[in-house]
């Protein structure tokens, strides 16, 4: 009789006579099936739910099988190690402070870099914000050969042996950030040829945030970066983003000839009084483009970019002080354009918004920091034509009651956001009681993207 019993959560197993046990040995028993029996793949479908740290420090001291599931190549796809100086909790993802990201983990220590390196080598992206030791740099290479994705920081001492056996070491390299100096060097530039799957390279020089505290850039004003050899070295490059200005006018006129009809996406600050004859135009395959306080950007410009740059998704103009309605006389032509930025350009009138109107796919349109919203009238009407709009951001505009909120609800069905700025709780009520799905957001704040004192820089990016 008590071998049929078994006390209060003990297991069923323990109580079973030996026949019933040989006989389901092999099989699930009634309560289901060990883990240790179940198929790796389901174990890594399991191990997938984990966060980074717990696959290499708790999962692959468990036992040898679950440290080798833990190091299947699905697990590690969308993983990232990152080495920073700061502690994790100071860490800041889109302003929003951090203590755990499941996908990354945060390394300071030279020690536990070069502990944990060999428990992940499969790991696709490894991103260094801050100057590690060469021989560290080296050991962690040589433990992740399936490396897809190297962030280096502008301030790594970086020799031309070193940078070498990285490349030889992790050769499946497709996307590269480095210092703008590494770009200034045509030794550099030629090694990149040996990635054979390179494909995106991001040159940065010091971050914003350390500027003024005396620290030196990666980059001097003599060190130009050869964007000459980089066309020839890497044929396969389809993105680049340069945040260096030093770079001779011939050699970016030779860089976008080459790469007219391959690059997708590419962020170079573009000196518009110097470049004589090569336009936004001749990139064909533009899909995203920004020219963030380039106030000296001219209606031709812009009608150029109309003209040749029919894949264009995206186009944000900021601060662009000389544009006039002219300037948006063809971007009907621009028909597969999704969203559209006119922030701060304060000569527009009357007439833009029959122009904006007519774009057929434009889904986003954001009219921050205008002056006067009524100086677009009469055309500001032709809002209400826009049948495919499902964000409209006037945060810091004025006069928003130029707007005719009031029709939105019978016209503009497949608005779903609303940036504005107001006083008043009430002053939208109808509109949210008419349109159940418009989601009304207000609270913002001026950041330094939109500051003007940042636009005296005149910084001009030139984004795909």
């Amino acid at each position: 009789m008590a071998e049929g019993r078994r006390k209060w959560g003990e297991p069923s197993t323990k109580v079973r006579r030996n026949s019933e046990m040989s006989e389901k040995s092999d099989s699930a028993d009634e309560e289901g099936m060990h883990f240790h029996q179940l198929p790796d793949e389901v174990i890594v479908n399991i191990f997938s739910s984990l966060s980074f740290s717990d696959l290499v420090d708790i999962v692959q001291n468990v036992c040898v099988r679950w440290k080798r599931l833990a190091q299947d190549p699905l697990l590690w796809l969308d993983k990232e190690y990152v080495v920073t100086a700061s502690p994790v909790k100071e860490w800041s993802c889109s302003g929003v402070v951090c203590t755990e990201c499941v996908n990354s983990k945060f390394e300071g220590k030279d020690e536990e870099i070069l502990r944990a390196a060999p428990t992940m080598p499969q790991l696709r992206t490894l991103t260094l914000m801050r100057n590690v030791k060469p021989y560290v740099l080296q050991k962690v290479c040589a433990s992740f050969p399936n490396l897809t994705s190297l962030q280096i920081d502008s301030r790594q001492e970086m020799t031309y042996s070193l940078m070498k056996y990285v490349f030889e070491k992790c050769p499946r390299i497709q996307k590269l950030s480095l210092g703008s100096g590494l770009l200034s060097d045509v030794q550099y530039v030629q090694l990149l040829s040996s990635l054979q799957h390179l494909s995106s390279v991001t040159s940065l020089g010091l971050r914003p945030d350390l500027h003024g505290l005396g620290m030196r850039t990666t980059f001097s004003p003599t060190g130009f970066v050869k964007l000459r050899a980089l066309a020839n070295s890497c044929p396969q490059l389809q993105e680049v983003h340069i945040d260096s200005s030093c770079y001779t006018v011939f050699d970016l006129e030779y860089f976008l000839k080459v790469k007219r009809h391959i690059l997708t996406s590419v962020t170079l600050p573009w000196m518009m009084e110097e470049v004589r004859e090569t336009r936004p135009g001749c990139l064909t395959q533009l899909r995203r483009l920004q020219l963030p306080f380039a106030s000296d950007l001219e209606d031709d410009t812009v009608l150029t970019i109309s003209e040749g740059c029919p894949n264009l998704r995206e186009l944000r103009l900021r601060f662009s002080l000389r544009i006039t309605d002219r300037a948006l006389a063809m971007i009907n032509r621009l028909e597969h354009l999704e969203i559209l930025e006119l922030s701060g350009c304060q000569r527009l009138g009357g007439a833009c918004m029959s122009f904006i109107s007519q774009l057929p796919a434009l889904h986003t349109l954001v009219l921050r920091a205008l002056d006067d919203l009524s100086v677009l009238q009469p055309s500001l009407r032709k809002i209400l034509d826009m049948k495919e709009l499902r964000c409209l951001d006037i945060v810091h505009s004025s006069n928003i009651g130029a707007v005719p909120f009031r029709e939105f609800p019978g016209r503009l069905k497949k608005l779903r956001e609303l940036h504005v700025a107001y006083e008043g709780g009430n002053a939208f009520s109808e509109l949210l009681r008419n349109m159940p799905r418009l989601k009304l957001i207000t609270t913002f704040r001026l950041t330094h993207e939109y500051s003007t004192d940042n636009g005296r820089s005149f910084v001009r990016n030139f984004v795909a």
